[in-house]
């Protein structure tokens, strides 16, 4: 990363885009905990969150269907087990309140071998909301899924944004996430961020209207850094 600089406001959702390589999963993982910065430092919550992890930590959470658990675990039994991790009151409760929002009770004694792509996606998605975050990050929520399956993800993201006060923030390669669900849109390249705005805006930077075309003026240079 090179001179990263940003805010994030409460209650927004914000999606971090650039080709493979160009910092966004570092900037993701910076954010959430799992990296620490060479120099400068990340607040997050008002807290730093390299030299103060126990302010943040439990007040967010971090999913990614890259990310995987144990094959022979049921999904009950998986979720309960994070509930626990978290402390959670009454985890059985928040269990089943999720399973439900999502559409999962059924496969609840199901191993997660078993599961479909789409499935594992929707239980890596409760794990990420078991201890009602305050900022979940998501690095590539519709990443080898179908379309049938990314439109349903898209819908439990939609209604986890406009029903809650939850902060999202995701990386991803599919610019549909983007355009559906985002308020902001931060453009890497090289370690940097070269472009950023709601989706609304960078088609007009752009002079697009699809915002598949979006990216690709973005990653192709037609949009250089001076014209930002």
């Amino acid at each position: 990363m090179e001179d990263l600089s940003l805010e994030i406001y409460k209650g927004t959702c914000v999606g971090l885009i650039g080709h493979n390589g160009a910092g966004k999963t570092t900037a993701l993982c910076m954010l959430s905990g799992l990296l620490s910065p060479s120099s400068g430092r990340v607040l997050v919550l008002g807290a730093d969150i390299s030299k103060r992890p126990e302010k943040v930590l439990s007040r967010i959470n971090f999913a990614s269907n890259y990310m995987d658990f144990p094959g022979d675990m049921s999904v009950v039994e998986v979720l309960l087990f994070f509930a626990r991790l978290y402390s959670i009151d009454n985890p059985r409760q928040r269990v089943e309140i999720l399973m439900e929002e999502l559409s999962i009770d059924e496969l609840r004694n199901e191993r997660i071998i078993s599961l479909s792509a789409g499935q594992r996606a929707r239980v890596m998605l409760a794990k990420g909301m078991i201890n009602n975050p305050v900022i979940l990050f998501l690095d590539e929520p519709t990443a080898s899924l179908d379309p049938v399956s990314s439109a349903l993800m898209r819908k439990y993201l939609l209604e986890l944004k406009t029903k809650t006060s939850t902060t999202i923030v995701f990386s991803s390669h599919n610019m549909k996430d983007v355009d559906m669900l985002c308020d902001q849109a931060l453009f890497f390249e090289k370690g940097k961020i070269v472009a950023s705005g709601s989706p609304g805006f960078l088609k007009e930077l752009c002079k697009q209207e699809n915002i598949d075309d979006v990216y690709i003026a973005l990653a192709s240079g037609e949009v250089v850094e001076s014209n930002l």
